[in-house]
């Protein structure tokens, strides 16, 4: 945009000004202006990349960006959840008129549904929650804007009640590689219930009873029943 790479560009223009030490990205190349420097025993390991053949630590997980270098606009970007609530709630006070990081207008524009497609849930750069579908949950308002990493991380903000939940978990560790795309949801839920707004309670769909006229289900036979006369398997 103005002749400095995506690294340098936020080093210098966001991470500076809201104090960030720990959030930035970490290129490929040794040396590159702007790029974060922390020991990697701070950072947490991703996955064994097969072709890459090692534990990927301090590395961007995905291939696309790692083909262009380490820097792009979707992946790469580490930090802590801390440095990443901070930039949640610049975000917030610019989307109040009260932040410096960026104008009201652009946060509002970035915010809002697009609705394309017709029926869409996302903004720009945002996802919004998608009833019963939606990795926030069933508590975030439907005002609310999100962002999630493949890796499992996540930041959601509802912009009605204030909240801000960032999750930096890791669904493809080596050794926990069992994806559990219900374990965010089930955390937001969790942690809303306990600042006091909790889910609403599932109906559950009404069993019409038998009628008389229905046959009775038979009774299984004596060799087929098992352990105080429950059917065996």
């Amino acid at each position: 945009m103005d002749g400095r790479d995506l690294c340098r560009l936020f080093a210098e223009e966001v991470a500076r000004p809201l104090g960030l030490s720990s959030t930035g990205f970490m290129p490929l190349v040794a040396g590159t202006p702007g790029a974060l420097s922390v020991p990697k025993a701070r950072i947490a390991a991703t996955e064994e990349c097969p072709w890459r053949e090692r534990v990927l630590v301090g590395e961007v997980d995905d291939a696309n960006a790692w083909a262009v270098g380490g820097v792009a606009g979707h992946a790469g970007l580490f930090g802590t959840a801390e440095e990443v609530g901070k930039i949640a709630l610049e975000l917030l006070a610019c989307a109040d008129g009260r932040g410096s990081l960026m104008g009201q207008p652009i946060v509002e524009r970035f915010f809002t549904r697009q609705d394309l497609p017709a029926g869409s849930d996302w903004a720009l750069g945002w996802d919004t929650p998608t009833p019963g579908h939606s990795t926030s949950g069933r508590a975030f308002s439907r005002h609310s804007v999100g962002h999630t990493g493949f890796t499992g991380t996540s930041v959601w903000i509802d912009l009605d009640r204030r909240i801000i939940v960032v999750l930096l978990a890791n669904r493809i560790h080596p050794i926990a590689r069992k994806s559990r795309f219900d374990f965010r949801p089930l955390i937001h839920d969790l942690v809303m219930e306990g600042l006091g707004f909790a889910p609403p309670v599932e109906e559950k769909p009404e069993v019409p009873e038998a009628s008389g006229e229905e046959a009775a289900p038979e009774a299984a036979p004596e060799a087929q029943r098992g352990p105080a006369g429950n059917p065996a398997p």
